[in-house]
């Protein structure tokens, strides 16, 4: 003789199951919800938070006559670069892509630099005002701050100092973006009536309490003789003061 079982048994034994089916699913649920609010969470924080400000020290000119000197028939214009004005000079600039830390593991991210150059960096603009070359062979330029003389860095030492924030995986964007940088070149020559428009940097750190620096240009070649041979050499100096400026991270 078979039994037949009614819905209502079906329903007692399926109840269980389904029971215990829509209990692992709120689980599930409840979870999922709580990492959506996480991430939620901290994407707001991270977007809404209060950021976190640094200090710059940088340079700027002592007075108007520290902007601009013209001596011998040759004008040179020096400005320092900083926060305030890095971003008027696109030749400085440059975006590239890293590898960064991520939660995951190492993940692609983008960056851009106003003044892709290290140290104390000079925007100068030597005209000729002269009806002959302008010779910068022989020229140097240097910078003193606080008692110590540096030299200029080279394109190669400045790519140095980025093979060094980047010893396995230097972006390859920061080759080309330095090498496209016009620095001084005391190779140049500059034509009567041209200008150079070229950029110094120093590697030097600054920091609050410096006072001040001077940059100095020595033995510019500004007149020569029939066969070419230098018979007049100039010297510049510009002077500048401390500058602080407040950024955000």
């Amino acid at each position: 003789m078979s039994i037949r079982r009614s819905s209502t048994d079906e329903e007692k034994t399926m109840n269980p199951l389904l029971g215990g089916l829509m209990s692992s699913i709120s689980k599930i649920s409840v979870v999922m919800l709580c990492l959506f609010a996480f991430v939620i969470g901290a994407l707001l924080i991270g977007c809404g938070g209060k950021a976190t400000l640094k200090t710059i020290t940088s340079l700027e000119a002592r007075s108007e006559a520290d902007t601009r000197a013209t001596k011998n028939g040759v004008t040179v214009s020096v400005t320092p670069i900083n926060p305030t004005n890095a971003s008027q000079y696109p030749a400085l600039a440059c975006e590239y892509e890293y590898m960064g830390k991520g939660i995951l593991g190492p993940v692609k991210r983008e960056a851009k630099l106003d003044n892709i150059l290290p140290g104390v960096t000079f925007a100068l603009k030597v005209t000729n005002n002269t009806d002959h070359i302008i010779k910068m062979l022989g020229s140097d330029i240097g910078l003193t701050v606080g008692g110590k003389d540096v030299n200029q860095m080279s394109q190669e030492q400045v790519l140095q100092v980025w093979r060094a924030a980047y010893p396995t995986n230097m972006p390859p964007d920061i080759v080309p973006a330095v090498e496209g940088i016009p620095l001084w070149d005391e190779s140049a020559k500059i034509l009567p009536g041209r200008s150079s428009e070229v950029f110094a940097t120093f590697q030097i750190d600054l920091h609050e309490g410096i006072g001040g620096a001077t940059m100095a240009i020595y033995d510019l070649v500004t007149n020569t003789d029939a066969a070419g041979n230098p018979t007049e050499r100039t010297n510049f100096d510009f002077n500048f003061k401390e500058l602080t400026t407040t950024v955000a991270k």
